[in-house]
């Protein structure tokens, strides 16, 4: 008879992965995710795909705080989310906030109340 001293493996970590949209449902590419758990302080980031899915795995168990931002308007959404041991979880993230990004061919119809703004771009 053979006995095997190899440990029994089990799954102790798991993964909180979803997708970042903006409030109208528009996937948000190449946001930025960080997940800071609340005891450590201890944080990781990741960057969303082109379609807005992102992943972080091999997180222990432990409550943590959701953040994303969008690197293009600066949009942002916040969650918290409690993983328990071996748990994964799906957590969709819609942006909020941030600015408008505006494109206009004739200047004067992008909305701002500064014409300064303008004479900088005209100006260079």
């Amino acid at each position: 008879m053979v006995l095997s001293a190899a440990p029994l493996l089990c799954a102790t970590n798991g993964f909180i992965a979803g997708k970042v949209t903006e409030a109208n449902g528009v996937a948000c590419g190449f946001a930025s995710v960080t997940v800071t758990e609340r005891g450590s302080g201890i944080s990781r980031t990741v960057t969303a795909d082109e379609g807005g899915a992102y992943r972080l795995q091999d997180l222990p168990s432990g409550s943590y705080d959701v953040v994303a931002v969008s690197s293009r308007t600066r949009a942002s959404a916040r969650s918290a989310a409690e993983l328990h041991h071996g748990e994964n979880l799906v957590l969709p993230l819609v942006l909020s906030g941030g600015w408008t990004v505006f494109a206009a061919a004739n200047p004067a119809l992008m909305p701002f109340t500064s014409n300064n703004y303008l004479d900088t771009l005209r100006d260079g």
